[in-house]
């Protein structure tokens, strides 16, 4: 394929500025190696966070629509896509890299490559065309990964009464990024992570309900909620009626029976 790379750099923020808005004649793709960018392209907005990316398109004017936070590192490269152009426009513009580490350590071989004098350009062309192989895996990986989302789904089992468990902790313990987790795990189970954790908690409060002799308020707590009114309400929406009802029919029904 015809794809030229132009020049690259790597900016790392002092926690102050944005992103210039401005139209490029080049395309330019954006891997975040820490922090978050606020970046917007025409009328879309993105932030892209440590572990993603994002393709900005010739022709389209994009500027920052966040301030640099202190820690904030990218690397950017632009290129020219030749007869590519088809090609590229077929995966997502945005989102998580399967292997973050592989693709930050082509742009340092990139950047490195450009530092070299006399170095061929053939050798840049190549490392784009990585780079850019890697961000076509993203929509790979959303079918390719149910392996991970199985994983997940155990991890809410095992731990979603604890209070601080959340979608956030699980990707971190998963070593993967927050959205790219949630997009696997919608994929395989029609819901996000944060749904499945409060469906989990629901579940295990109503066995305690049914199956125990503690007040409400014990149950609350027993289930990962340290708010009893929220409990109370997230209860009410997913069994249609309020925890002590709830009881009090099942415990009718049962002496029915």
């Amino acid at each position: 394929m015809d794809i030229k790379a132009l020049n690259g750099g790597h900016f790392i923020s002092r926690g102050r500025g944005r992103h210039p808005e401005r139209v490029i004649d080049t395309w330019e793709i954006i891997v975040v190696s820490s922090g978050v960018l606020g970046i917007s392209e025409d009328e879309r907005r993105f932030e892209v966070k440590e572990g993603e990316y994002l393709l900005l398109y010739p022709g389209r004017r994009h500027g920052g629509t966040l301030d640099y936070c202190k820690g904030l590192s990218f690397f950017w490269l632009h290129f020219q896509a030749g007869n590519a152009e088809k090609w590229i426009r077929t995966f997502p513009q945005y989102g998580a890299l399967l292997n973050r580490e592989k693709v930050i350590e082509l742009c340092r071989l990139f950047l490195n490559n450009q530092d070299e004098p006399g170095a061929p350009s053939e050798n840049a062309d190549l490392l784009l065309r990585l780079v850019l192989n890697e961000c076509a895996r993203e929509g790979e990986g959303e079918t390719a990964c149910p392996r991970m989302a199985e994983q997940a789904r155990q991890w809410i089992v095992r731990r979603c009464i604890e209070p601080e468990f959340s979608a956030g902790e699980l990707a971190r313990e998963l070593g993967c990024n927050r959205d790219y987790l949630n997009r696997i795990y919608r994929r395989a189970f029609q819901q996000t992570v944060s749904a499945a954790i409060n469906q989990a908690r629901m579940n295990y409060s109503r066995n305690l309900l049914l199956n125990s002799t503690l007040s409400i308020k014990e149950i609350s707590l027993a289930s990962g909620y340290n708010d009893e009114t929220y409990f109370r309400r997230c209860f009410r929406r997913r069994f249609g009626t309020v925890p002590h009802k709830y009881r009090e029919r099942h415990l009718r029904e049962h002496i029915n029976s």
